[in-house]
């Protein structure tokens, strides 16, 4: 199964530390994981990472570059942690 992992923000804790779980874990399940987020973010030095750093929510320059991972990456599944992921 492939999952697409989203957490846009740089936070630390809270919801960053949460897709940083996920994907810990679900890669160690043997998932096939591409997680996405802020290049500062607690995801930035996972296998599968790919950075994206938007400068607002709804940002359509972050939406379309997303939509293009999505698009090459094919997940069977998308896990959004907070507001940012969301709603791009």
């Amino acid at each position: 199964m492939r999952l697409l992992n989203i957490m846009l923000t740089k936070a630390k804790g809270g919801d960053g530390l949460m897709a940083r779980h996920y994907h810990d874990a679900l890669t160690a399940e043997g998932y096939d994981v591409l997680s996405i987020g802020h290049p500062d973010g607690l995801l930035s030095d996972v296998p599968g990472f790919r950075p994206l750093n938007n400068r607002f929510i709804s940002d359509p320059i972050c939406a379309l570059r997303l939509a293009g991972y999505a698009h090459s990456f094919r997940p069977d599944l998308v896990i959004a942690h907070g507001n940012r992921a969301g709603r791009a």
